[in-house]
């Protein structure tokens, strides 16, 4: 039974210690969005490319 203890323990202890990321978006109509744009460009993406950023942290994806 402190075997189960001690290896739940160490599981969250290690959980706890991993990096994370979050963010954070404000939900906006899409009057808002129009309101509090600059431009608005209407287009057709015809391809895309995903990988990693140089530091090998981010999915990055790219429109052709």
């Amino acid at each position: 039974m402190k075997r189960v203890v001690v290896s739940v323990g160490l599981l969250l202890a290690l959980a706890v210690a991993l990096p994370v990321g979050a963010s954070t978006f404000l939900a906006m109509s899409q009057k808002q969005l129009l309101q509090s744009s600059q431009a608005v460009v209407q287009g057709r993406v015809l391809q895309v490319s995903s990988f990693w950023n140089s530091s090998g942290q981010v999915i990055v994806t790219e429109p052709w």
